[in-house]
């Protein structure tokens, strides 16, 4: 997460399939980390926000855990909304 502040992007969330492992982390409630140590605490809330800002999660076949996502540039975005706009 330090790295992602660095840099403006845009994250899009893609509900479906591929979230399955992000959006049960996002259904975990708080209370759940009652057995994680104080020092984990802010980590496990890190990661419990990733699904919501659209980060993917997977666990592969071989137990590795993948994330991606997807970052897209804006500017031409900008450039469309203020042509739009004028």
């Amino acid at each position: 997460m330090e790295l992602l502040k660095d840099y403006y992007c845009t994250i899009l969330y893609h509900p479906g399939k591929a979230n399955m492992v992000a959006d049960a982390l996002s259904q975990k409630l708080m209370g759940s980390l009652a057995h994680i140590s104080m020092d984990k605490r802010s980590l496990i809330r890190e990661m419990h926000s990733l699904g919501d800002m659209g980060v993917h999660l997977e666990v592969s076949e071989a137990n590795a855990l993948l994330v991606h996502f997807r970052v897209r540039p804006i500017l031409m975005d900008r450039i469309k909304e203020a042509q739009r706009s004028t």
